[in-house]
């Protein structure tokens, strides 16, 4: 199927009916539900084609050898034809395709229709966003947008006694219906940024009870932010590395140690090359009898798609340490990722202990998957 027949087969605009003023031209791939517009184009679709953005025109009362014009109204420009075209001698009645090139398309809001002869069509209006919110990151090669600064949190310290504040700094090119997502240890809290709100700080909540549910650790606090029409910013803000100090689980073991990560507990690909990760956690004689078991939960979270869990269990044995492997293609899953790395200790009789977390923070993209 070719791709011209394949966006007709999926598109709204081969049911149109046949009056011209109540039809509107078609924009596969566009969002709806946009305030403000029809639908909305961002700059995945903008710029997903070469040869322009795709548009059907609905079937209407159209024949061989008329003449169709497309325009797009827009406050900074005329109002003249995009593009123009004859019906061609093929035609078979239903929807035409055709593209309009990223160049000619404004930004912003702006009405969209055709006419044929001279008879106007109902007009689409069109929202389009082609600059990703935060701005152009000027270190691009390091991990976290320079523009989009660390949270805040009040009170300073997250000791689960209280709910915490995070305090989200203005971006450039903050817009009403941003949204803000923010990363928590597992939880991930959202905002839609409200018209009150554009040029000001976002206050979220962490709850004592997403700090209870987690436990004591350490946690990088870091946040997305994405447009309306779907663009993301180019990176996640720069983090703010915490420690976690819940007094109810103050007896947990401590956390494990993961191999090749930085100061800032990241591992950067291109360090790693081919080398797998090692987690080494503590079993003292003191604490581990010989015939306990010590489960590893590698919980991977990549950038995008679904968590990559990774376990492991062994027998404590005569080792006052066990050192887990976790695999080059483990690791390489979670490229722009991270992983929440913690273990559970439990003994003959069934008892289960858990230990603290780190989170660890996979700097790169995947270079090879085994």
């Amino acid at each position: 199927m070719s791709t011209d027949a394949q966006l007709i087969g999926e598109s709204p605009a081969r049911f149109a009916g046949a009056i011209l003023g109540e039809s509107r031209i078609d924009v596969p791939g566009a969002l709806t539900l946009i305030a403000g517009a029809d639908v909305g184009i961002n700059r995945a679709l903008a710029r997903e084609d070469i040869n322009g953005v795709a548009i059907l025109i609905a079937p209407t009362d159209v024949f061989v050898g008329d003449q169709i014009e497309v325009f797009i109204r827009h406050p900074d420009s005329p109002v003249l034809p995009i593009i123009w075209f004859t019906v061609p001698a093929d035609y078979d009645g239903g929807p035409l395709v055709r593209r309009i090139p990223a160049n000619a398309i404004p930004e912003g809001f702006s009405h969209w229709f055709y006419r044929v002869n001279g008879v106007e069509s109902g007009h689409l209006k069109v929202l389009v966003k082609t600059e990703l919110p935060g701005g152009i990151d000027p270190q691009s090669e390091y991990p976290g947008h320079r523009l989009l600064r660390p949270p805040v949190i009040a009170p300073s310290i997250i000791d689960g006694t209280q709910d915490v504040i995070v305090t989200v700094p203005p971006w450039q090119g903050m817009r009403h219906n941003d949204s803000v997502a923010f990363q928590y240890v597992d939880w991930h809290i959202t905002h839609r940024v409200q018209r009150s709100e554009v040029g000001q700080a976002v206050a979220l909540t962490i709850s004592r009870e997403m700090i209870e549910a987690d436990g004591s650790g350490q946690a990088l606090l870091q946040y997305w932010i994405t447009d309306e029409v779907g663009n993301m910013a180019s990176d996640h803000s720069i983090g703010l590395m915490v420690d976690i100090q819940d007094a109810n689980h103050a007896q947990r073991l401590p956390a494990p140690v993961v191999s090749e990560t930085d100061q800032d507990n990241a591992i950067y690909m291109t360090t790693l090359g081919a080398k797998s990760v090692s987690v080494t956690i503590a079993t003292p004689a003191a604490l581990f009898a010989a015939t306990d078991v010590v489960e590893l939960d590698w919980r991977g979270e990549p950038r995008t798609g679904l968590p990559q869990p990774f376990t492991e269990s062994r027998t404590v044995a005569a080792q006052s340490a066990l050192t887990f492997e976790v695999s080059n293609a483990v690791v390489q899953r979670l490229a722009g990722g991270f992983a929440h790395v913690a273990y559970t200790h439990i003994t003959a009789s069934g008892e289960r202990r858990s230990s603290r977390y780190v989170q660890v923070f996979i700097v790169g993209n995947t270079r090879r998957i085994d």
